[in-house]
């Protein structure tokens, strides 16, 4: 009876273990899916036609700014597009984090955000390109 109790018991840890392996590839391949979905949509910027009210997605376009180090409010990196305006990127990866730097960006500008830096509009990068390295190390007396 013993046996027969052990038995029972593997075999359904068994079958246990089988459902939870076929769980996880199907999160797995779902994850990659929604990442998939989110990648493709976050090139687009979310507009609504004026005329039909309709929400449309809209291509953003690439832009070429400039990287610049601003040392107010402690300290924080801007963009400076060729047009002149003024960015604040809200998400500006490390990597690019250098002064003098020359990027192609995309994303899009948020609206209704205020920022502790006071300076530029905050803007959301959804890609990013370096053309030109800049300066890494800041000069503190800048």
């Amino acid at each position: 009876m013993m046996k027969i109790t052990v038995s029972l018991v593997l075999l359904a840890l068994f079958f246990m273990g089988c459902s939870q392996a076929t769980q996880k590839q199907s999160t797995e391949k779902s994850l990659e899916n929604t990442t998939q979905a989110v990648i493709e949509k976050s090139e687009d910027t979310l507009m609504k036609d004026e005329n039909t009210g309709d929400v449309k997605y809209e291509t953003s376009k690439w832009q070429q700014a400039k990287i610049k180090y601003v040392n107010v409010e402690g300290g924080f990196y801007g963009l400076i597009t060729h047009s002149g305006d003024k960015l604040l990127p809200l998400n500006l990866d490390k990597a690019f984090k250098q002064d003098g730097a020359v990027v192609n960006i995309q994303g899009e500008k948020m609206e209704n955000m205020m920022t502790i830096q006071q300076w530029g509009k905050p803007f959301k990068i959804t890609n990013i390109k370096l053309i030109k390295a800049g300066r890494v190390k800041v000069p503190v007396n800048q």
